[in-house]
């Protein structure tokens, strides 16, 4: 009957919580395989003039981790009257061969300015570890 109905919905509904508490950091972050990432040669071999002098770029973390994140580099064009550099940082899907075509047309719209992207730690090629100290907060 009813009771039995709402029973199992309830059972259904409290599966569910314990679920997505479970795996809700998979559910907020989608950070992408390393090996999906392209590395800077086989950008350009995709890409062409769009990602002209792209270079692969490892930033090292000065927090004692010993952590290195992955990212890259389009210079500005040589005729660009701007040398500035814009340093773009993606959400929390994907990693930074998913935003390649947004640093192309980037440095396209603005005259040839340089662009950076960067991943976050633990996306893509950037490495997941993190200093004890941020460990300890996130606990």
């Amino acid at each position: 009957g009813l009771a039995s109905t709402i029973k199992v919905a309830g059972v259904a509904y409290a599966g569910a919580l314990a679920m997505l508490y479970t795996f809700q950091r998979r559910v907020m972050y989608f950070p992408g395989e390393a090996a999906e990432v392209a590395n800077a040669s086989t950008m350009r071999a995709r890409h062409g003039a769009a990602v002209e002098g792209i270079v692969d770029v490892f930033v090292p973390v000065k927090d004692g981790s010993g952590a290195v994140v992955h990212g890259y580099y389009l210079p500005p064009l040589p005729l660009a009257r701007d040398r500035t550099t814009l340093v773009l940082f993606h959400g929390n899907a994907g990693h930074v061969a998913h935003r390649i075509w947004l640093c192309a047309a980037l440095r396209t719209a603005t005259g040839g300015c340089g662009v950076a992207i960067m991943d976050y730690r633990g996306y893509g090629r950037s490495d997941p570890r993190y200093a004890p100290a941020e460990v300890a907060r996130a606990s």
